[in-house]
C-alpha cells in the first residue's frame, strides 16, 4: 500500500509528501516480536487504523488527480506533519517507538485508553488484549525449572 500511495502522490504536481502507513516498519516489528498480547493488540489496532486511513488517502489522491480545476478540489485536513517522523526515536525498542507514534500522531491519540499518561505510563499496562487473542493464547503457568534442551549445529536435538 505504501508504494501505491507514493506513486499516486508523485503523479500530482505540488505534492511533496504522502501518507505513511507504518513509519519505519514499527507496527510490523511489534507484531512480529510482541512480548505480550497487549503489545500485539496495540500494534494490530494501530496498523488496522493506518490501513483504513491509507485507503482514504489514496481516494483523496485519486480525486486530486482527476480534478481538472482547483475549484473542483475540496479542501481536506492536512495530513500528519512529516516532522513527527523525522524526530522518531531510532535506538529504542519497537514497542517504545510504537508508543511514540501513539503519543505524537493525532489519529493514534484517539486510540489511547483513558487514564494513560504518556509521561509516566507504559502503554501495554493500560490495554487489554483482544478477546480472540486471549482465547487463542490462554495464559500458561510458568514451569519452576524447565528442562534444558541442546541442539547441534545441524539442528538435531
Amino acid at each position: 500500500m505504501q508504494s501505491l500511495l507514493k506513486r499516486a502522490s508523485e503523479l500530482m504536481e505540488g505534492r511533496s509528501t504522502c501518507f505513511v502507513v507504518d513509519p519505519h516498519g514499527t507496527m510490523i516489528r511489534v507484531l512480529s516480536g510482541a512480548a505480550s498480547l497487549s503489545e500485539m493488540t496495540i500494534a494490530w489496532t494501530g496498523l488496522r487504523l493506518c490501513i483504513e486511513l491509507s485507503q482514504r488517502a489514496f481516494k483523496k489522491y485519486e480525486r486530486e488527480y482527476m480534478a481538472t480545476t482547483s475549484a473542483e478540489l475540496l479542501l481536506s485536513p492536512v495530513s500528519t506533519a512529516p516532522d513527527i517522523y523525522n524526530v522518531f526515536p531510532r535506538d529504542c525498542s519497537a514497542m517504545s517507538n510504537l508508543m511514540y507514534l501513539f503519543d505524537h500522531v493525532p489519529h493514534h491519540q484517539a486510540q489511547l485508553p483513558g487514564g494513560y499518561n504518556k509521561n509516566t505510563d507504559w502503554l501495554p499496562d493500560y490495554v487489554s488484549p483482544l478477546n480472540h487473542l486471549e482465547e487463542a493464547f490462554p495464559p500458561k503457568s510458568l514451569k519452576g525449572r524447565p528442562s534444558t534442551v541442546f541442539y547441534s549445529s545441524t539442528g538435531e536435538r
